[in-house]
């Protein structure tokens, strides 16, 4: 598929995108053939054959309907075509925001990928995720990890293939760490002079510079961040179908998605994820000072694997 008329091109979660909207949450590439473009245009107020509805949404094998109310509303195509008809009064951070969250989750899962709803770190020249719902500490974690000098590969969706007899990989994506004013103010020195692309709900939209395209890399360890008692920091490591019931259960958006036909696909990516990696519960640390010990840790909690060639 060309890019011809689209002037931004960029390549995140494993996929080159060209676009007529700029991204400057995105790693630029040169421009050529894409397997997605997005584009303005005009979207159908339905579509035929939906087989999961709500309020914001109609989804139907192959193609979706996405509504931001205010906002915008988004038509998604075979994991190809994305249409975005914009509000009038709109705000370009806004219009961002929906397509790198609900678009970029189902392009990812129409590809063939398997979307967590996980924040991925580098550990090494192996990524450890960090899975779990809206307000579990994945981006609080993620930029304490930053602090100490890892770099971040994405933040609340991590995109994983898992391809032949390859390791499962983690595709780098948008490297914006979404903060409240506490992880702000207590990680403050180590994000001094980082820029912020936008505040949407209570958050600040922090990007992380990156000086070079980074590679997709396998999968170390997988935590499912959960409440804990205070001071409990033990792992509690999973096993079999359990790992798989949680993977399934953390997918971006599985509720919405699930009606775009790919679930035997999707589920065989979570156990062959489950078979070949580490997949645990993890107490969520106690304020700043817990999650600065835990990322001391990691190399401890998610020691370096033994890979086959």
């Amino acid at each position: 598929m060309t890019g011809q008329g689209l002037d931004f091109h960029y390549r995140a979660h494993g996929l080159d995108i060209s676009s007529e909207i700029e991204f400057p949450e995105a790693s630029p590439r040169a421009p050529g053939a894409a397997d997605a473009i997005i584009r303005y245009g005009a979207v159908p107020p339905s579509i035929g054959n939906a087989v999961a509805c709500g309020t914001r949404h109609r989804i139907a094998p192959g193609e979706c309907l996405l509504d931001f109310p205010g906002v915008a509303r988004f038509w998604v195509r075979a994991g190809r075509e994305v249409t975005v008809a914009p509000e009038p009064g709109a705000s370009a951070e806004d219009l961002r925001a929906g397509i790198l969250s609900n678009v970029m989750g189902a392009l990812v899962y129409q590809h063939g990928l398997f979307p967590l709803h996980a924040s991925a770190v580098d550990l090494g020249g192996e990524c450890v995720l960090f899975m779990g719902a809206s307000g579990a500490g994945k981006s609080t974690l993620a930029a304490a990890c930053h602090a100490r000098g890892l770099s971040v590969y994405s933040d609340d969706l991590s995109a994983i293939a898992a391809v032949g007899h390859t390791s499962p990989m983690v595709h780098p994506g948008y490297r914006v760490l979404k903060l409240c004013d506490n992880s702000l103010n207590g990680l403050g020195p180590a994000l001094g002079g980082l820029r912020s692309l936008a505040v949407r709900l209570g958050k600040q939209h922090i990007a992380l510079p990156q000086a070079r395209p980074l590679p997709a890399l396998p999968v170390r360890a997988i935590f499912a961040i959960t409440p804990g008692a205070e001071g409990v920091s033990a792992l509690s490591p999973l096993q079999g179908a359990d790992k798989i019931r949680l993977l399934l259960r953390e997918t971006y958006r599985r509720r919405m998605f699930s009606g775009l036909g790919r679930q035997a696909d999707h589920f065989t990516l979570a156990a062959r994820i489950a078979r070949d990696t580490p997949v645990s519960l993890l107490p969520r640390p106690d304020g700043l000072a817990g999650v600065l010990r835990l990322v001391d840790q990691l190399g401890e909690l998610a020691p370096a694997r033994r890979r086959t060639p």
